[in-house]
């Protein structure tokens, strides 16, 4: 065997190794992308699902009559918390919230807001949650009055 072939020999591993490395990269980069696609579809699935508890929630309340004064279409950038009021016991309930003072856009007033947070899909609980907690509120008039004067 003559340096050439020798040499040749060498140059065909370092061609064949790199090559194996580059298909190895673009197969990684082939997984990261189906990831990333699959994670955007399941973004836009979450935001149609949240729209549309909006518009149950909305449509619910205008049925049983409380838009009247009581509750308004409230943009999340509008709020302003002060500080924490209360909070749920986490460990006993499956749907968890912490009530806080808030300012809100465009009212001198200061309000209590309830912040809601749900452990996997437990969406159902978390609507019933809400509808029982207005359905107090709404029957106290203001909500925690003791909290708001």
């Amino acid at each position: 065997m003559t340096i050439t072939h020798l040499t040749l020999s060498d140059v065909r591993g370092d061609v064949t190794a790199g090559f194996s490395t580059l298909t190895g990269s673009m197969e990684a980069s082939e997984r990261n992308i189906t990831t990333i696609k699959d994670n955007i579809e399941e973004i836009r699935t979450l935001g149609v699902r949240q729209s549309e508890d909006m518009q149950n929630l909305s449509a619910s309340l205008r049925q049983r009559g409380l838009y009247k004064g009581s509750v308004w279409d409230i943009v999340p950038g509008d709020i302003h918390i002060i500080a924490p009021v209360t909070r749920s016991l986490g460990k006993y309930r499956t749907v968890r919230y912490q009530d806080s003072y808030c300012t809100i856009e465009n009212s001198d007033t200061r309000k209590v807001i309830r912040k809601y947070q749900t452990s996997g899909d437990n969406r159902e609980n978390t609507m019933k949650q809400l509808d029982q907690d207005l359905n107090f509120l709404m029957k106290q008039r203001f909500g925690f009055p003791s909290l708001c004067s």
